[in-house]
């Protein structure tokens, strides 16, 4: 398909369906993410499939979305419910190709195991930035924090974590 034949999905939402969504007492957070989920629904109608290219055109906005969905899904930050959504429309979070996919949740649970064993090796879970061999885990950890001060870490894993002595503000230690 030619780049004049996409059709935008912003297009094929209704404004009476954003301003549903919109209207209703959600977090901003949840509206952003619901006007994104009603972009794919309707971007899965158009083109029936709901696994958006990168290259997608006619709805840059969606793009983003849908990558900040996958890198979610990557760290095991998504909600079982946005998750099961996602997965009952056919979408399919495409991963860097060097990283299995994995079900939901155990990528998180697997970079926790990652962490236990840094702490069980190192004595300390400050995990350095510079070092490529922990960049994944690095960055984990760094979007721990990051949904924790945006009150967007289930609480579940605020208790895993600080069962263990996450280190929420790295930059106060010595």
């Amino acid at each position: 398909m030619n780049h004049e034949q996409q059709t935008s999905s912003n297009e094929k939402v209704s404004e009476v369906e954003v301003e549903l969504i919109v209207s209703t007492s959600m977090t901003a957070a949840d509206k952003s993410w619901e006007i994104g989920f009603a972009k794919l629904v309707a971007f899965k109608q158009d083109q029936g499939h709901a696994n958006v290219p990168s290259h997608w055109l006619a709805d840059p906005a969606l793009v983003r979305w849908i990558r900040q969905q996958c890198q979610a899904h990557e760290y095991g930050l998504l909600y079982t419910r946005q998750s099961a959504r996602l997965r009952d429309l056919g979408w399919k979070p495409e991963l860097p190709k060097n990283q299995a996919s994995l079900s939901d949740g155990s990528i998180w649970d697997e970079r926790f195991a990652e962490l236990l064993a840094f702490h069980e090796l190192n004595g300390h879970k400050r995990i350095p930035k510079n070092r490529p061999e922990f960049k994944r885990l690095h960055n984990w950890a760094k979007s721990q924090r990051y949904y924790q001060r945006k009150g967007r870490l289930m609480v579940a894993r605020r208790v895993q974590l600080d069962s263990i002595g996450f280190v929420w503000n790295p930059t106060s230690i010595d």
